[in-house]
């Protein structure tokens, strides 16, 4: 999965649990702290983000991380690219 693609997987679910919970931009930038129009970029896969953000967003919907990623598939990672890493080989 590329960069892009899990930004994008994680706005239209932020997307997704907002109109589930019909709630507006408004409303959830104030319950969660975030600036309305940086939600709005977030929601738009515009915006990369940290952490911390994506934990007051999750928070803010009352679930866990757990449910938020629930309907998301596992990224495919190519056998090379852990062999490549050192770090990653055990002998």
């Amino acid at each position: 999965m590329e960069k892009s693609d899990m930004r994008n997987n994680v706005a239209r679910r932020i997307k997704e649990l907002r109109a589930e919970q019909n709630i507006t931009q408004e409303a959830f930038a104030l319950m969660t702290g975030i600036n309305r129009s940086y939600l709005a970029d977030i929601e738009k896969g515009n915006r990369n983000f940290g952490i911390d953000t994506l934990s007051r967003i999750i928070g803010g919907f009352g679930i866990s991380p757990a449910e938020f990623f629930s309907s998301f598939t596992a990224p495919k990672v190519s056998s090379g690219a852990a062999s490549s890493n050192s770090r990653f080989n055990r002998k």
